[in-house]
């Protein structure tokens, strides 16, 4: 496997899951020692992560992961809003009875992973990778591969402030509701409902997680 491939992956992986604590500096020596791999590698890989928006540059200082923010939150969620609604408006467009089958599907599989997974990070992990699928499920006939590379690098900025604040979780009735209405009126064709309930989703989503975030900075500042 090419090492930048493998370094740029395994730092990905690190980053969303909350290996590397937000605002922290990552040290080109730390990392050669955590991942086995040398300093050039590591360094194109944080370069293309910076590019993914996971991480920032600065100058004379290197590279640092991004903080948490309500500010970029919620910038996150203008692009999936912009992004995913067009993309949406294309695949109803455009998909077939394949593509429905494919949304179906992967409805079933996020609404029984919200029933019956367990809150350990074991079981977390498990039910993001089914929400995220579900999203990409949502917007894979749109073709347009931008969009869909758009869309992914998105939903992980997403999932890094899923993963940190999860502990907070939203309600599971909720979360079925609102990806079920998405479904029904994706694959029944009502355009203009499935993009309104999709940008309700993202929004709501946001609106919970951007409280749970003010909360903890309130916390944080009535402890200093």
């Amino acid at each position: 496997m090419n090492q930048t491939f493998l370094a740029k992956t395994l730092l990905r992986r690190d980053i969303i899951e909350g290996r590397w604590p937000p605002s922290e500096w990552l040290r080109l020596q730390e990392l050669r020692k955590e991942y086995n791999l040398g300093s050039s590698p590591l360094r194109e890989a944080l370069t293309g992560l910076a590019g993914e928006g996971l991480i920032e540059f600065a100058a004379n200082r290197g590279f640092r992961l991004k903080p948490l923010t309500r500010s970029d939150l919620l910038d996150i969620e203008w692009m999936r809003v912009t992004v995913e609604t067009a993309a949406l408006r294309q695949s109803i467009a455009k998909g077939g009875v394949e593509w429905k089958a494919e949304v179906v599907g992967a409805l079933y599989r996020l609404k029984d992973i919200t029933l019956n997974t367990a809150t350990d990070k074991e079981g977390l992990d498990a039910w993001n990778d089914e929400h995220d699928e579900f999203h990409k499920a949502l917007i894979s006939a749109c073709g347009s591969p931008r969009a869909l590379e758009i869309q992914r690098r998105l939903a992980d900025q997403h999932r890094r402030y899923r993963i940190a604040l999860m502990d907070e979780n939203m309600n599971r009735e909720e979360i079925i509701e609102q990806h079920t209405a998405i479904a029904d009126a994706t694959v029944s064709g009502k355009t203009e409902e499935a993009v309104e309930l999709l940008e309700r989703n993202l929004r709501t989503t946001t609106e919970f997680y951007s409280s749970v975030l003010d909360d903890r900075m309130s916390d944080s500042e009535k402890k200093s």
